[in-house]
C-alpha cells in the first residue's frame, strides 16, 4: 500500500470529503497511484487525516461513482486506472478578457490536445467578483485549470492580484493548475507557469529597435488607464527604464491625450488594440507616411498588424499554448519564461 500524501486545507470552502477525493483522483491521474493499487482503509485514512469515518467514506463513494475506484467486499478499495484513462478530460480556460492572443493560446491548446480534452472558455473581465463566481469550487470538476491572473485594482492604473484571489487559487491542487502570462510570487509550492517578464521584456525588445527609435525626436508610450484596457504596471516601468538608459526624450499618456500629443517626427508605442486603431485613424487623417513622418510600434502581434506592416513587440502566443498543452499531455509541471521580441516592419 502506497503512503501517498493528502493535505486538508482547514480554511477552504471545499468540503473536506471533496478535498480528499480530489487529491486521490489527481494522484491516480498523474500515476502516483497505479491501476490495481489498494487504497488505505476507511479507518486508516480517517486516523491518518484526523477526519471522521463518514468523511472518508463519502470521499470513496464519490470516487466509486466516478468509476475510478472499485470496492471489493472484505478486501477494500482498489484503483480502476483504466476508467480514468478512457475518459475525455476537462480543462477550464479562465481568462481576463477576449483578445486575439488569448484565442490563439486557446486554439493552439485545442489543436495540440485534439479529442483527448474538452476545453471550456470562460471570462472574468478583469473583475475579482466575476472571477470568484466563475471559479468557485468548480475546479473540482476539471482535470486542469488554466488561469491568466490579471485583475483590475480599484483606484490604480494597472493589474494586481487581490488577496482573495490568491487564497482561491491556492485551493487548486498544484498538479492541475496552469498559470499563463504572469507569475504569482506568493503562491506556495511548485506549479506550471508560462509567463512574461513584462518589465524586462519591453526594455530588451525596445533595445533591439534602438537604431530605428533614435531616428525620431521623441518616443511616447500610450498607456491605457480605462478599467477594461489597463495593463501591468511593469510595462510602463520597463518603458521608462529603457528611455532613461538611452537618454531619450519620452512621455507616457493615455489615449484621451492623443490629439494634443500626436505630431510628426515622433514615435509611438501603443499597448491596447483600441488605442492602436485610434493611432492608425489619425495617421490616415493627417496623411502621415508611416515609418517616415511618424513611427509606430504596437504591442502583441495580430494578422491586421502584419497586413499593415506594423512593427510589434510581442511574445510567442502559439508557443505559450503549446507549452500549456505539454503540461497536460505529459502530466508535468513546467515553468518557462516565454519568448518576447521586437519584430521589425516598415512602420518604424
Amino acid at each position: 500500500m502506497k503512503n501517498f500524501d493528502i493535505k486538508i486545507d482547514e480554511g477552504s470552502r471545499v468540503p473536506k470529503y471533496q478535498q480528499v477525493a480530489n487529491r486521490i483522483y489527481s494522484l491516480i491521474y498523474i500515476e502516483e497511484i497505479s491501476n490495481g493499487d489498494k487504497l488505505p482503509s476507511i479507518n486508516e485514512l480517517s486516523e491518518r487525516l484526523y477526519l471522521s469515518r463518514d468523511t472518508i467514506e463519502k470521499a470513496y463513494n464519490w470516487l466509486r461513482k466516478k468509476g475510478v475506484v472499485m470496492a471489493e467486499p472484505s478486501k477494500g478499495y482498489y484503483v480502476n486506472k483504466k476508467k480514468v484513462l478512457h475518459q475525455v478530460g476537462k480543462i477550464l480556460y479562465l481568462v481576463n478578457k477576449v483578445s486575439p492572443y488569448k484565442l490563439e493560446v486557446f486554439k493552439t491548446m485545442q489543436e495540440a490536445l485534439n479529442k483527448d480534452y474538452d476545453i471550456e472558455f470562460r471570462l472574468f473581465f478583469n473583475d475579482v467578483h466575476i472571477f470568484m463566481d466563475q471559479l468557485g469550487t468548480s475546479f473540482e470538476n476539471y482535470d486542469y485549470v488554466v488561469v491568466i491572473p490579471l485583475f483590475h485594482v480599484p483606484k490604480k492604473e494597472h493589474y494586481g492580484l487581490p488577496k482573495q484571489i490568491l487564497e482561491r487559487i491556492e485551493n487548486i491542487p498544484r498538479e492541475k493548475l496552469i498559470v499563463l502570462e504572469k507569475k504569482i510570487p506568493d503562491l506556495k509550492e511548485n506549479y506550471s507557469c508560462i509567463y512574461q517578464d513584462f518589465e524586462k521584456d519591453i526594455n530588451l525588445a525596445l533595445t533591439q529597435a534602438i537604431n530605428e527609435i533614435k531616428r525620431y525626436g521623441k518616443i511616447n508610450l500610450i498607456y491605457p488607464k480605462s478599467y477594461f484596457h489597463s495593463y501591468p504596471i511593469e510595462v510602463k516601468q520597463g518603458f521608462i527604464t529603457f528611455c532613461k538608459k538611452n537618454d531619450l526624450a519620452f512621455e507616457v499618456f493615455d489615449v484621451s491625450s492623443l490629439d494634443s500629443c500626436f505630431s510628426a517626427g515622433q514615435a509611438y508605442v501603443v499597448i491596447s488594440e483600441n488605442d492602436f486603431l485610434e493611432v492608425m485613424i489619425r495617421v490616415k487623417s493627417k496623411k502621415y507616411a508611416l515609418g517616415l513622418d511618424i513611427g509606430v510600434i504596437s504591442y502583441n502581434d495580430t494578422p491586421i498588424k502584419k497586413l499593415f506592416n506594423v512593427s510589434v513587440l510581442s511574445t510567442d502566443f502559439k508557443k505559450m499554448g503549446e507549452l500549456a498543452a505539454r503540461c497536460v499531455s505529459e502530466r508535468k509541471i513546467i515553468q518557462y519564461k516565454n519568448d518576447f521580441s521586437f519584430i521589425k516592419r516598415s512602420s518604424i
